[in-house]
């Protein structure tokens, strides 16, 4: 069964899409279904320490807290909000990164409960790469839990004008080696 990825290029003034297509020797584990729905927890896996779960408590447990003011256009409309979550940056160094990874070549892959992906490359978000890109794995809006069409953790990437990566009820954050050059 092929699976699908969705892929953007961050920073740039046009916003890219390319859809990747993994074989079922890929190292993506199966944690979604079509049918999606809410999600009250989620692991990340891959090149870390030690693969962890985290439910609204722990992600809550973690520093720094993150809130931003967001804005973006929705199939209905436009939306905004102020979300409060930890960074994506912060949330992978608090599980902790394997030694020795090349991080220039490591990326993230998120996964919704509806089989929902989004790539990241570690450099779009990695401060020593260079990286600049916020990425929010969101818990809050406006002072209260997210609402079940949500999930308990949703991605929130300020500045990103539509919602199309805006992953809702994630369930798995995967960090996974590039192909070295």
């Amino acid at each position: 069964m092929l699976r699908k990825v969705l892929v953007f290029a961050l920073g740039s003034p046009v916003l890219l899409g390319l859809l990747v297509l993994l074989g079922p020797s890929g190292a993506l584990a199966q944690v979604c279904t079509t049918a999606g729905g809410y999600s009250s927890s989620f692991e990340v896996t891959g090149d870390v320490k030690q693969s962890q779960t985290f439910t609204q408590a722990t992600l809550e447990a973690l520093t720094p807290v993150t809130t931003v003011d967001d804005f973006f256009v929705t199939g209905a409309g436009t939306t905004s909000g102020q979300y409060t979550g930890v960074g994506l940056w912060a949330l992978l160094n608090a599980v902790g990164l394997k030694k020795g990874l090349n991080l220039a070549n490591e990326y993230i892959i998120v996964t919704g409960s509806d089989c929902y992906q989004l790539v990241f490359s570690m450099a779009e978000i990695d401060p020593a790469l260079g990286g600049t890109q916020d990425v929010i794995v969101a818990y809050d809006l406006a002072g209260a839990a997210l609402d079940p069409t949500q999930g308990f953790a949703r991605l929130i990437i300020p500045g990103d004008k539509l919602g199309a990566r805006r992953v809702y009820w994630i369930v798995e954050i995967q960090v996974l080696p590039g192909t070295s050059t």
